[in-house]
């Protein structure tokens, strides 16, 4: 989930923006690489001002030329209010400044009500679009919306009743559509090994700016898809990511997740607004060491299996949930600090962290998340088996990373 803590009233009109034409290929800038970066925000949902205004900022900062090998893309299907579960249309957007500098912006593609921008022909059909619009040699993500980890396709409204809809179903979930005062009971969701298979480009990138994506379990899932991905094991303020650096960290050549990462946590650790609001966690992770992570841990784990199953959520810890509100998402433990509390000896635990560190470039913290005091910092969170229930240990057992590793037998 992305929490709602403020509310802007912001009506952008390129959300009815007309059809032009497609992106043009008179090359005029002198850059060496073509970029194309895709916002996929779902705001059919609590958000909506939030994401609404993220848009606003990355349209308004130094967004490519017309006919440049860079091109600013956003698929957004946002709520006509946080509050108003009225259906709207999707849109996929292409930004570009003119000859004289002034913003314009082009609808390529209008996806109807009807259909879910969740659902995987949708993401596909958008990101097929994409592709034939805007070719390029790099390719980054940034996915907005509410976010549930690792956790099953409506976990969180139906707790183990979800499961009888997704008995061991490879799925994670993503997004919140109609997660709303007065909408659906049960929003839709996105299940992240579906998200894999939609997605036809390999990506240089993902950022989720979305809740307890930043899991071994989704990293591990989507490893094949993207070189780096980007996510925060906790909550996000519902403002996000700085996206007034998404055009120089993102879209230059040799574009920088590390350094969009940086940003992000650098506008929170001394938020003017005050010590609530200096809430952050963020970690970048090279997909290509997730193998030998993997591999560590599958060690690790069939050594101290007994010690990891009498962990109990009482066990002192690192969580990344926060109690009461997010009860219901209490499955996201430290992943090193799960170990270190089987009392696993140094070499060990000098193993873990060194394929942790292979994997990280980049992780940072703020010393709390709101009221959650964050004492240890791994990068990652993982389930503690014992905080689950029978079902969902049960369902656990299908995930990629359960399957490596074998956390749970």
């Amino acid at each position: 989930m992305r929490r709602l803590f403020a509310t802007i009233t912001i009506l952008i009109a390129f959300l009815t923006g007309c059809e032009k034409h497609e992106l043009g290929y008179h090359i005029t800038d002198k850059s060496t690489e073509s970029v194309s970066v895709i916002v996929y925000a779902e705001a059919f949902n609590n958000l909506s001002s939030d994401i609404k205004q993220n848009i606003e900022t990355a349209f308004s900062g130094s967004i490519p030329q017309y006919g440049s090998k860079k091109h600013l893309l956003v698929y957004s299907r946002c709520a006509l209010s946080d509050v108003d579960p009225t259906p709207v249309n999707g849109y996929l957007l292409n930004a570009y400044r003119n000859q004289t500098g002034a913003l314009e912006v082009d609808t390529l593609l209008t996806v109807p009500p009807q259909e879910s921008s969740l659902s995987t022909a949708v993401i596909r059909r958008v990101l097929e679009k994409v592709v034939q619009a805007a070719p390029a040699e790099h390719y980054g993500l940034i996915m907005s919306s509410h976010g549930s980890g690792w956790l099953p396709k409506n976990y969180v409204s139906k707790g183990d009743d979800a499961l009888d809809y997704h008995v061991l179903a490879p799925s994670k979930s993503f997004g919140s559509e109609g997660y709303m005062k007065n909408g659906p009971e049960i929003p839709e969701e996105l299940e992240i090994a579906d998200l894999a298979h939609a997605i036809p480009m390999h990506l240089d990138w993902i950022v989720f700016d979305a809740c307890f994506m930043g899991c071994v379990e989704v990293f591990y899932q989507l490893r094949n898809v993207a070189d780096f991905i980007s996510a925060a094991p906790t909550e996000i303020l519902s403002t996000g990511f700085d996206y007034t650096t998404l055009s120089p960290y993102l879209l230059a050549d040799g574009g920088s997740v590390v350094k969009f990462s940086d940003a992000y946590y650098q506008r929170y650790l001394n938020d003017p607004r005050g010590e609530t609001y200096r809430s952050a966690t963020i970690t970048v992770v090279d997909c290509a060491m997730l193998e030998q992570l993997a591999e560590t841990c599958n060690t690790l784990f069939q050594k101290y299996r007994a010690q990891i199953g009498a962990l109990g959520d009482k066990s002192g810890i690192q969580y990344y949930f926060r109690d009461p509100f997010t009860i219901r998402y209490s499955y996201f433990y430290d992943l090193a600090d799960i170990l270190k509390h089987t009392g696993a000896d140094a070499s060990d635990m000098k193993a873990l962290n060194d394929a942790l560190d292979r994997c990280i470039p980049y992780k940072a913290a703020t010393a709390s998340f709101l009221d959650l005091k964050i004492k240890t910092y791994s990068g990652m969170s993982m389930f503690l088996p014992s905080t689950g229930t029978d079902k969902l240990r049960e369902y656990y057992k299908s995930l990629d990373w359960n399957i490596a590793t074998g956390l749970v037998k």
